[in-house]
């Protein structure tokens, strides 16, 4: 299976033969990050974490005076 990133199709670098599950890979060209998925075989975007697993509330940025 070549590994391709599902955004910009690129071939992605890697070593080793297959992907490994729950390991983080990025895509070298746009630089998403990717994994895994058991499923279908193929690399995807991970799921982002829960608003509740964030420990610090996030601020808009300042407005420039």
């Amino acid at each position: 299976m070549p590994w391709k990133c599902p955004a910009c199709e690129t071939a992605m670098r890697h070593d080793g033969v297959a992907p490994e599950s729950n390991r983080l890979y990025r895509c070298h060209v746009c630089r998403l990050e990717l994994m895994l998925d058991e499923a279908t075989n193929r690399m995807q975007v991970p799921p982002l974490p829960d608003d509740a697993d964030d420990p610090a509330p996030r601020r808009p940025p300042k407005k420039p005076n």
